[in-house]
C-alpha cells in the first residue's frame, strides 16, 4: 500500500478488465500518467544493492570478534585494546 499512498501505483484488483482499463488509461491520458510518475518512490532510488556491495568490499574484517574493541579488566580497572588487523587487499575493478 506504500506505493499506493505515495501516488505512484494504484490499486485496480485482479480482474483482467479493470487490470486492463487501468492501464489503457495511464497510457491514453497524459495527465494521468504523468501525475503518476512525479511521485516519490517509497521503496528508495534503487541503488541500495550497489551501496551494500560498496560498503562490504570497505569493511574491515576482524580475525577476532573483539579485535580493535577497548575493553575493562574488572580486577584492576585496567583498559586495554587488541590492535587492529591490517586493511583487507580490495579486489581490482
Amino acid at each position: 500500500m506504500e506505493a499506493v499512498d505515495a501516488g505512484v501505483a494504484r490499486l485496480v484488483t485482479t480482474d483482467p478488465a479493470r487490470i486492463v482499463a487501468g492501464v489503457e488509461r495511464l497510457l491514453d491520458v497524459p495527465a494521468e500518467h504523468e501525475a503518476m510518475s512525479l511521485g516519490a518512490n517509497p521503496f528508495g532510488d534503487g541503488r541500495a544493492s550497489k551501496l551494500i556491495v560498496h560498503d562490504l568490499l570497505n569493511v574491515r574484517r576482524p580475525k577476532h570478534p573483539t579485535d580493535g574493541i577497548a575493553s575493562v579488566n574488572l580486577s584492576n580497572t585496567e583498559m586495554h585494546t587488541r590492535p587492529a588487523p591490517p586493511p583487507i587487499p580490495q579486489p581490482a575493478h
